[in-house]
């Protein structure tokens, strides 16, 4: 008798292996077979082989490896096939494991794509590390527009810079030679800006210093301009085109791709968001050169220098224009890498969402690793007849390893499906002013990333059950019995409190969105229509013109139907307009330590009335009254009146605004900078009829529920005053002031998202906990039965034994809150690190989701058949 089958008899009557082991085994040999016929063997060497690999046999008694050709690979790529079959045959298992890692991975993989596109990405510039943004900076302002003066001391001086630009914001209008003409977004930029920045432009060249004057007037297009309007003409070099309804003449065209740097002051966001680009005059009188600040700076710190050392050069540069321009200011420099100011606040949003993120996929971790568990606990009379047959521990985890792998391929094909499903919405999602993103996308290192983390999770899960136990038998006894129960149970906890961590701040948002909501704003944006207006100069050479014009459209579309009120106004409620100017009060002697400043702006009558800003004092301005020829006059909000008329007599004190004595006629209630800011700026408006400003936003505010319905009637009214005049960004009121609030929507939406997740999942682990409890204790249940137990009393046992995981995991969370309330402050108003209401809603959830999980598994328990349970072994 062949001696292979004297040891499995024997190993049969050392382990009184039953029938059913004895089924398993034949059925495992049978398998090891098949795989070696299907790998080309002859039928006695894959018998050979399968018992070579059961540990029937040893390799002296058989043959060596090398005669059968069994190499590692092999080994893997047959664990592999069996771990795919055993999956297909228990897809429930299979099934719920790849489905939570997919979800995680795909989120995960969705906050990698934002993370890698804002924050992660160099910037699409010649040596991006080496580009700057530069301020003029005092301790009132911080990050202040850089005045000229600065900018030429700078470029002449400054060693460590290898180039400085300027550039601000300057729309125009490319007048149509038949219909509207088309509202172009511009930049006026210094000759440096594109050398600044790396680039060349396609075409012609870019300004030279001799450009930068008034009275020259050179344009450089933009590639998608170039080619939409002017059918990619390479003749356009040198030609006229008619913009603001004057000749400007082509002399470059921007690369393909280029990209507008940003900017703070009166600049469009970073990417392809400028349409054209003009000389910004130097040519100004001396005032203008040392006084004015309205451009934003940027900088290339030469090869050689550092940050560190670039800034003493400027902090030098800045103290010494101090001391020969003393009436300019108080200024110094200040200098931040580009890439940082470009992503400026949404770099924050995105760590955010990150560690969000991270912490659901901690959640799908812990949830596989109980799967695994189970797992483990339904094969371990597998693994028991495997190591009685001579399978070592790496044998023995190779064994869990192979199916994880395969789910962790499963999950990681899917979770990417899903993010590429997802990107679409996410993208809808992003806010319109979110910096960079229109570079968010799935990339090769996005995939890399998404492979990454599913084989790292599923590689902890299935480790995390072993316990770091050295022997196969401890492996078992962990797998097994109380001490399985207790690790599980450690691992739902521990999920029950991160996703209780995520609710917590998912309500410390949702707090901090409606505290901010339900602030007074000054102003009500229900029901307004608004639109940007530029009317250009050209035939208008007497003072008051554009006034009138201003005038003649506000009648005109003051007479439209269901129209309560229109205004034009230099800015609206939150849009960043940000002017500001020094004055003085008239009658009383200059404090040299408070020099009064604020915000200014200009409006006609009707606008505050269409905004709904409250009038506290005095009146509003009125048409035929605050115009040329009357008393110059001016309208200040409640912050510049209660901090320089502090005993409430603003209304007919006069202020001296740039040489003229104006009377204040008017109080109204301030507009904060932003929703979230705690102050309100100083701030006061000019009349138009006074003083031109172009352009101007019109708002519009309709009697009717839909301001919208009245955009065809405004448009006709405009254009019957100027035919040739274009209305540019026509949207409501309403629209604009969610954009304003838009990143913290957008971030709000995703926490609540990942909460939501994060507590499906905590449900699921204690719902498969108990399920898996009752099935081992099904026996004792029995039992309880026999004895007497009512349906009640189990319901109370699994109820209880969900609540107290559950109540573990919130006490957890409790701990938890305040840490994670003080990483969200820069994100809260008015909302403290640790509140009441947040400390009792969060584990107020989890038990209730916990009770909800446990319902399932108690009415399981309460089903129980004793007699059935006590007949089984």
């Amino acid at each position: 008798m062949p001696q292979w089958i004297w040891k499995l008899n024997a190993m049969l009557r050392r382990n009184r292996m039953t029938a059913e082991k004895t089924e398993e085994l034949q059925a495992h040999l049978d398998m090891e077979i098949d795989a070696g016929l299907r790998l080309g063997l002859s039928p006695e060497e894959a018998r050979r082989r399968a018992r070579l690999r059961a540990g029937l046999v040893s390799e002296g008694m058989e043959s060596t490896r090398e005669e059968l050709g069994i190499r590692w690979l092999d080994g893997a790529a047959t664990d592999l096939r069996h771990a795919f079959r055993t999956l297909t045959r228990h897809r429930s298992f299979g099934t719920v494991a790849v489905l939570v890692l997919a979800v995680s991975v795909a989120i995960n993989t969705l906050i990698f794509c934002m993370l890698e596109g804002v924050v992660l990405r160099p910037l699409p510039y010649g040596a991006p590390e080496r580009l700057v943004r530069l301020y003029d900076a005092n301790p009132a302002s911080p990050k202040f527009p850089m005045s000229l003066g600065h900018y030429m001391d700078y470029r002449a001086n400054a060693r460590s810079l290898d180039s400085i630009a300027l550039y601000t914001g300057r729309d125009m209008e490319l007048t149509a030679t038949e219909g509207q003409s088309k509202r172009l977004i511009g930049m006026t930029i210094t000759s440096d800006y594109f050398s600044v920045l790396g680039r060349a432009p396609a075409l012609g060249h870019a300004f030279t210093d001799s450009d930068m004057r008034r009275d020259v007037h050179y344009a450089i297009l933009s590639y998608r301009l170039w080619q939409d309007r002017f059918q990619s003409d390479r003749a356009i070099i040198g030609k006229a085109i008619r913009l603001n309804r004057e000749p400007w003449t082509i002399v470059g065209v921007a690369p393909a791709g280029f990209q507008h740097v940003g900017g703070d002051y009166r600049s469009p966001l970073q990417g392809e968001t400028v349409d054209i680009w003009m000389p910004l005059p130097l040519d100004l009188p001396e005032n203008g050169l040392r006084y004015w600040h309205f451009c934003n700076a940027i900088g290339r710190i030469r090869e050689g220098f550092t940050e560190a050392q670039t800034r003493q050069d400027l902090s030098r540069l800045a103290n010494l224009y101090v001391q020969r321009y003393p009436k300019a200011g108080q200024w110094t420099a200040r200098m931040e890498p580009l890439l940082n100011e470009v992503t400026g606040r949404s770099r924050q949003v995105v760590w955010l969402l990150a560690a969000a993120g991270g912490l659901v996929l901690l959640v799908a971790c812990a949830n596989i690793a109980g799967l695994c568990m189970a797992r483990a606990v339904a094969r371990r009379k597998e693994l028991s007849l495997r190591h009685a047959l001579g399978a070592n521990r790496w044998q023995l985890i190779r064994v869990g390893l192979a199916e994880n792998l395969v789910i962790g391929t499963g999950g990681a094909c899917l979770g990417l499906l899903l993010a590429r499903a997802g990107l679409p919405l996410l993208q809808q999602l992003l806010p319109a002013d979110f910096p960079r993103a229109h570079e968010v996308g799935l990339t090769g290192l996005g995939a890399f990333f998404a492979v990454a983390i599913a084989m790292a999770t599923v590689l902890i899960a299935g480790l995390l059950p072993m316990g770091g136990s050295r022997t196969p038998q401890t492996q078992q006894r962990i797998t097994a019995g109380r001490d399985s129960r207790k690790l599980r149970s450690v691992l739902v906890a521990g999920e029950v409190a991160l996703a209780g961590l995520l609710c917590a701040g998912a309500l410390f948002l949702l707090r901090s969105y409606q505290q901010i909501g339900a602030r007074d704003h000054g102003f009500r944006a229900a029901g307004v229509l608004t639109f940007q207006l530029n009317v250009p100069g050209n035939g208008r050479a007497k003072p008051g013109d554009l006034a009138r014009v201003f005038e003649d459209i506000r009648s005109r579309i003051g007479g439209i139907t269901g129209v309560a009120s229109v205004g034009a106004s230099t800015n609206l409620p939150w849009s960043g307009y940000d002017e500001n100017t020094n004055f003085g009060i008239v009658g009383r002697t200059p404090d040299k330590d408070d020099s009064p400043g604020a915000r200014f702006q200009a409006a006609t009558s009707g606008y505050f009335e269409a905004t709904g800003m409250r009038l506290l004092k005095g009146r509003f301005f009125e048409r035929g009254r605050d115009v040329l020829g009357q008393p110059l006059t001016v309208i200040v909000n409640d912050a510049l009146a209660s901090r320089y008329f502090p005993r409430g007599d603003a209304i007919g004190a006069k202020l001296d605004l740039f040489g003229n004595k104006r009377q204040i006629v008017g109080v109204v209630m301030g507009i904060k900078d932003s929703p979230a800011d705690l102050d309100t700026k100083p701030a006061f408006w000019f009349p138009i009829g006074q003083v031109e400003f172009d352009p101007v936003f019109f708002a519009v505010r309709s009697a009717s529920a839909d301001p919208g319905s009245l955009t065809a009637a405004v448009t006709a009214a405009v254009h019957a005053v100027d035919p040739e005049v274009a209305l540019a960004d026509i949207r409501t009121l309403e629209l604009r002031a969610a954009g304003a609030l838009a990143s913290r929507r957008f971030a709000l939406w995703l926490f609540q998202a990942f909460a939501g997740l994060a507590l499906v999942l905590a449900a699921t682990g204690i719902y498969g906990l108990l399920a898996y409890i009752v099935q081992q204790r099904r026996k004792e249940l029995g039992i309880r039965v026999a004895l007497g137990a009512s349906r009640i009393d189990l319901w109370k046992m699994v109820l209880s034994d969900g609540l107290k995981m559950a109540s573990a995991g919130a006490l957890c969370c409790l701990l938890l809150i305040p840490f994670g309330g003080s990483l969200l402050q820069t994100f809260l108003y008015n909302v403290k690190s640790f509140d009441l209401f947040t400390a009792a809603a969060a584990p107020a959830a989890l038990l209730a989701v916990a009770a909800l999980a446990s319902l399932g598994p108690a009415r399981s328990a309460t089903r129980s058949d004793p007699a059935v349970a006590l007949r089984e072994d």
